[in-house]
């Protein structure tokens, strides 16, 4: 009898998955780094407080002698016979020009120049470095005295931007030898000569750092660092390139008489030019006047205590360390306050 084999199927194996795993998605704002996001804080901020509610006081009566210099230019009047700034002078006409006169268009040039005084800062985070940059950026967003001279219309705000610009450029173009930093420096001199009186104690202050720092300078002219990387690291880009001395002094003339002269509509804006000398030395005193404008020093302790607090800071880290940037800022401080203290007759609406 013939039996029947059976056929056993063969149990299935294990059966062999291959996951996947999940492609790796790009970061939606790649550029959106905490740094930007700080330095656009930065940006809100300096705008915001500097706008909002611009024209919602009266002009004080320095700031209504200041703006009628720019009135009369923007309505073809003859020019009252009072010193003035020319810088405050074009930049309120060019507003006028745009938005008609009113209260906010006369205080739009301050505030505008408020907005670059806090940016600038952001221009030395290589000597600074990134973080010392940002606050120091912060500091001058949200400083009262800042705030309150970008929202007046003052030389003093206008003297401060020049400075801080020349500042910027003239440090960077040490560093890299680029010819643009230059213009930046001749750009902030040309604010700071047309601004107003305030422009000597800075050329004095920056007269005296260039003084102690001849020798470096020397060196720094003789021989330009070597080239800077490139920016997104792929190596050296064309290096220092030769100093353009001709076209940078011709730049910061230039415009230096754009803005004294109104764009050549107010030739007469020249002749205030030589006034400021007699005006500053007419501020010097043993002993402060009645009425007359507060000094650093009052201003600092009441009103600028995180100022206060960084500044000493910084001091102790450059004692520290023997920066020479950061020591030759001390020097600056210590002679511009210096200055300052003896200034007993600034007149009242000045700071």
């Amino acid at each position: 009898m013939a039996t029947k084999t059976r056929h056993r199927k063969p149990k299935p194996g294990p059966v062999e998955t291959t996951v996947q795993e999940p492609l790796a998605r790009p970061a939606p704002l790649p550029w959106l780094t905490v740094e930007v996001a700080l330095v656009g804080l930065v940006v809100v901020l300096a705008v915001a407080l500097r706008l909002w509610k611009l024209a919602a006081y009266p002009l004080s009566d320095a700031e209504a002698g200041q703006s009628l210099s720019a009135l009369a230019l923007y309505r073809g009047d003859p020019l009252p016979d009072t010193p003035y700034s020319p810088l405050m002078t074009t930049l309120a006409a060019a507003a006028f020009l745009l938005f008609g006169d009113s209260t906010f268009a006369v205080r739009l040039g301050p505030a505008v120049l408020g907005v670059l005084l806090a940016l600038l800062p952001l221009t030395l985070r290589r000597r600074l470095g990134r973080r010392a940059a940002l606050i120091a950026a912060f500091l001058l967003a949200l400083s009262p005295t800042a705030l309150y001279l970008s929202r007046t219309v003052n030389a003093e705000i206008g003297a401060a931007a020049g400075a801080l610009m020349a500042v910027t450029g003239f440090f960077n173009w040490m560093d890299d030898h680029r010819p643009r930093w230059l213009y930046l420096l001749a750009g902030g001199l040309a604010l700071l000569v047309t601004a107003g009186p305030t422009a000597l104690t800075i050329l004095l202050v920056f007269a005296v750092y260039l003084a102690w720092q001849r020798r470096a300078l020397a060196g720094w002219l003789s021989a330009p660092p070597a080239a800077a990387p490139t920016g997104d690291g792929s190596g050296p880009d064309s290096g220092p390139q030769a100093v353009p001395w001709s076209r940078f002094a011709l730049f910061g003339a230039g415009l230096a008489v754009v803005l004294a002269t109104s764009g050549g509509f107010n030739p007469s804006g020249l002749a205030q030019l030589p006034g400021f000398a007699g005006a500053w030395l007419a501020r010097f005193g043993w002993q402060t006047l009645p009425r007359a404008g507060f000094n650093a020093a009052f201003l600092l302790a009441v009103y600028e205590p995180l100022v206060v607090v960084a500044g000493l800071i910084g001091l102790t880290d450059a004692l520290l360390n023997r920066d020479r940037f950061r020591l030759g800022l001390v020097l600056w401080l210590v002679i511009a306050f210096l200055a300052d203290l003896l200034m007993g007759g600034r007149p009242q609406g000045h700071v």
